[in-house]
């Protein structure tokens, strides 16, 4: 009891500084885990993986360079038993389009092209789930205005199982969490300045910046981008100031506009970031569906036959 009474007399700056120490031995004691176990070959072995395909194509990447005319694309056991490869690459549009958003791809193509082993990625990722749980006890602490909030957000991030499980694979789902996180941050701190009369130029643009990155990194962001541009296209009209706006959009633009000029060389449509639009589609709403699985529904051969490939 009396070491309860002392820690809640202690400042708060020392409690958020424990509990990050304390998080930060949780997802290195897990990256040390998972570092000494069979997890570091199973990437290698199990071929009809995402971790599989994302390595793959980050070789690709690094072999075609940058435009990569011809991104790598899975050919699972499961796809082979609906249609043949130029079957899929038909309903594809082709293969010029990306497999799914290429952030994480281009970025794991750097760290191999500076001849990086996959064994740094996995720590980078590691030091990436004790980010994202930082960011999210900032985004908590200043939406409801409370350190405490804040710090509370922190130790829930930190006992949450499923950032520690996509800290390790070679997957993009981390990457697009702790940008989700950063977007919605910096969202925030820009209505507050605009509630309070202020304006910050780098803001606005490291804002737009995120988004663009986010875009680049998870096809959701279509959907968020839109939403977070109507709310400040209104809060614009409120407190009759663009250029917040206006600096985010063009930094927006920017950070995408290497996809545009990719998808124009390689002959990929202009804003195409992905081809799994009809399979996650069927996958989540066919009759057999499973969404909360990897299940293959029995209707996937037969819509993608009928629709040819446009679910």
């Amino acid at each position: 009891m009396q070491f309860i009474h002392w820690f809640q007399k202690t400042s708060f700056r020392f409690k958020a500084s424990v509990a990050v120490i304390i998080l930060t031995l949780f997802y290195v004691g897990h990256f040390l885990f998972c570092a000494y176990s069979a997890l570091p070959e199973f990437v290698h072995y199990f071929t009809n993986s995402d971790m599989n395909a994302n390595l793959e194509w980050a070789r690709g990447i690094v072999q075609q360079g940058w435009l990569n005319p011809h991104p790598y694309h899975p050919y699972n056991e499961w796809m082979q038993e609906i249609a043949p490869y130029e079957k899929w690459v038909q309903w594809w549009d082709g293969d010029a389009a990306f497999q799914q958003s290429p952030l994480y791809a281009y970025l794991l193509a750097a760290w191999l092209a500076v001849g990086k082993g996959l064994l740094t990625v996995h720590f980078v990722q590691c030091l990436g789930g004790i980010l994202l749980c930082i960011l999210l006890a900032f985004l908590a602490g200043t939406v409801f205005e409370s350190r405490r909030v804040g710090l509370t957000a922190l130790i829930l991030a930190g006992l949450y199982g499923p950032f520690y499980a996509y800290s390790w694979p070679l997957l993009r789902d981390l990457l697009g969490w702790i940008l989700l996180a950063a977007c919605m941050l910096s969202l925030t701190l820009i209505c507050r300045q605009w509630n309070c009369g202020v304006f910050s130029p780098l803001l606005a643009a490291a804002t737009g910046v995120l988004l663009g990155l986010g875009l680049l990194a998870r096809e959701t962001f279509y959907l968020i981008i839109p939403a977070a541009l109507l709310v400040l296209f209104l809060k614009s009209i409120r407190h009759k100031n663009f250029k917040p706006l206006l600096i985010l959009s063009a930094a927006l633009a920017l950070t995408f506009s290497p996809l545009i000029l990719r998808n124009a060389a390689a002959g990929a449509g202009w804003l195409s970031t992905s081809n799994r639009f009809a399979e996650n589609f069927i996958e989540g709403n066919a009759p057999s569906a499973k969404p909360a699985a990897f299940f293959i529904p029995h209707e996937m051969s037969e819509i993608l036959h009928t629709s040819r490939g446009d679910a």
